[in-house]
């Protein structure tokens, strides 16, 4: 089995990802004279924090395996894998040390199906 590394920029990425969405729902229930604005709110946010660790545990889960399916190769050292996760695409990429038996995520982009 692998061990698996995020770069900052991956963590980035992710953050970035998840936060646009989180506030998109955050700003869409303020003001709007519902009685439990404040819980919905905190429901959307659990809820995007919740897809947060379902992404970082599915690449996880994906990249400790002996064998990854489907790679595409980008340059010599950097390969590209895509993971689907409910209505989204990840394009993963990473790159490998198998002396090692780490896989170093370098990058993270994010598509709506």
């Amino acid at each position: 089995m692998y061990s698996v590394v995020f770069s900052e920029k991956a963590y980035v990425q992710l953050d970035g990802f998840i936060d646009s969405f989180k506030w998109v729902f955050v700003r869409m229930y303020t003001d709007t004279w519902i009685f439990d604005e404040a819980l919905i709110q905190k429901s959307y946010v659990e809820l995007w924090d919740k897809f947060n660790d379902l992404i970082v545990d599915n690449i996880s889960n994906t990249f400790v395996q002996e064998t990854i399916f489907w790679i595409s190769k980008i340059e010599s050292w950097l390969l590209f894998i895509t993971i689907s996760i409910n209505n989204f695409r990840l394009f993963v990429y990473y790159r490998e040390d198998r002396e090692s038996k780490t896989r170093f995520i370098e990058d993270v982009e994010f598509f709506k199906k």
